[in-house]
């Protein structure tokens, strides 16, 4: 809520609570009801004055700049602000590509980490900063672009698997700005047995390709990690 808002909603409160006293001493002092009108009807014509002295350019100001910011952060992730954490099934799909990490399970180029068994809350209370995703979606050699390809981000827990992102490519065969739990950036600055990035399994699916799985995809917090996806044909498999 604004501040103009709060002001609003406090001057209404303390309005009401008025409106109520006087309605109490009328009761106590015998006052004839025809001279004191229901409380009720006091306070819809205070509400109604209030609410006309309110500077109602700057209440409007308010309300968009609410809205913008809403609008700005459906955009960076380009998903629904609870998508984060939900519970997911994931279809069954036997011809799906199933592309596995670069140098292992469970590992980055510069560091080996066992993948770790846990808990989504552990993951939450562990993660605490964000980082960045672009996926780029291509089709055959000649890297043309795919649009309208459904991406979804997800990772497997003890408790479940949970989604993380979700939207599709635009006409570039880009989906940009995804932003992902990750641990503090410091941890990449100290090698040890902590794990400085988060792991993450990328679906991408389009209705005239072959799914593409990546699993493992490391995040770090600050960083946009770029996950090329070249889609195979459903039909050729080219």
């Amino acid at each position: 809520m604004s501040i103009e808002q709060n002001k609003f909603s406090e001057k209404m409160f303390e309005k009401i609570q008025n409106t109520g006293r006087k309605g109490r001493e009328a009761v106590k002092s015998g006052a004839d009801s025809a001279h004191f009108p229901d409380s009720r009807l006091v306070w819809k014509e205070d509400m109604q004055k209030e609410a006309s002295q309110l500077n109602r350019t700057e209440f409007q100001a308010a309300v968009e700049r609410h809205k913008a910011a809403l609008m700005q952060t459906a955009a960076r992730s380009n998903q629904p602000e609870n998508a984060v954490g939900t519970p997911i099934t994931l279809p069954a799909d036997d011809n799906a590509v199933v592309n596995p990490p670069e140098v292992g399970p469970g590992r980055e180029p510069l560091q080996d980490f066992p993948v770790k068994n846990e808990t989504y809350a552990a993951f939450r209370a562990y993660n605490t900063e964000s980082g960045f995703l672009r996926v780029q979606a291509f089709a055959g050699p000649q890297t043309i672009p795919v649009p309208g390809a459904q991406v979804l981000v997800t990772r497997d827990f003890t408790d479940g698997t949970r989604r993380f992102a979700a939207g599709q490519t635009d006409e570039s065969g880009v989906l940009d700005g995804i932003v992902l739990p990750a641990p503090p950036g410091a941890l990449a600055q100290n090698p040890g047995s902590t794990v400085p990035y988060a792991l993450y399994d990328i679906r991408v699916s389009h209705p005239d390709y072959r799914t593409e799985i990546y699993n493992q995809v490391p995040v770090f917090e600050g960083v946009k990690s770029i996950q090329p996806v070249r889609f195979l044909s459903s039909h050729t498999g080219m």
